[in-house]
C-alpha cells in the first residue's frame, strides 16, 4: 500500500525532471531512421528523423582494410581503430560531423556503444559531382550495441542501426 502512495510522487518527479531539466532516457536504435551522410577517412552517421539523434561510426581508415565482404568487429574494451557513439542534440543538427564551418548545435548527451558488433561493407562506384574527391561508398550495420553515457556512466541496450551507400573519404572545405 505504501508503495501505491508513492507513486504520484515519482510520477510528478519524473514529469519534472523530464520538462525542466531536459533529462531522458536512453536512446533506442530503433529510432534512428532518418538521413545518412559521411566524410574523411572515414566518419559515418545517421541522424533520427527530427535529427536530434545520431549515431556516429568513426574508423581509422589508414588501419582497419575494407573489401567488397563485410569486414565484422567485435565492439569492447580492447576494440581499436573504430569507435561508434550516439550524440543527442536540443535542436536539428545540420552537418555537425562533416563541417569545418560550424553553426549547428552542440551535443547535449552523448553515448558512447562499449558492445556489440560492426560489419562494414565497401562497395565499388562512382562518386557523385558533388562528392568527386570521396573515395568510397560503405553500409554499415550496427548489431545488438549497447551504451554507456559519457556523464553518468548509465548503461543500456540499445539495438542496431543500419547505415547504407554512404560516401567517406572525403573532406569538407
Amino acid at each position: 500500500m505504501k508503495m501505491a502512495q508513492n507513486l504520484p510522487h515519482f510520477a510528478l518527479a519524473t514529469i519534472i525532471c523530464l520538462i525542466a531539466s531536459g533529462c531522458t532516457g536512453p536512446p533506442q536504435g530503433t529510432s534512428i531512421t532518418g538521413e545518412s551522410g559521411g566524410c574523411g577517412d572515414f566518419v559515418a552517421y545517421r541522424f533520427n528523423q527530427s535529427r536530434t539523434l545520431a549515431v556516429v561510426i568513426t574508423v581509422d581508415g589508414d588501419k582497419l582494410k575494407l573489401s567488397e565482404e563485410p569486414t565484422l568487429i567485435i565492439l569492447g574494451p580492447g576494440t581499436t581503430d573504430i569507435r561508434v557513439d550516439v550524440y543527442q542534440f536540443k535542436e536539428p543538427a545540420g552537418t555537425y560531423f562533416c563541417d569545418d564551418v560550424g553553426g549547428d548545435p552542440e551535443p547535449i548527451a552523448n553515448w558512447s556503444v562499449i558492445s556489440g558488433s560492426v560489419s562494414i561493407t565497401r562497395k565499388v562506384a562512382q562518386p557523385p559531382a558533388n562528392l568527386s574527391n570521396a573515395t568510397h561508398k560503405i553500409s554499415v550495420v550496427l548489431k545488438n550495441a549497447t551504451i554507456k553515457h559519457n556523464t553518468t556512466s548509465a548503461v543500456a541496450d540499445f539495438g542496431d542501426v543500419r547505415l547504407d551507400d554512404v560516401w567517406v573519404g572525403w573532406y569538407a572545405g
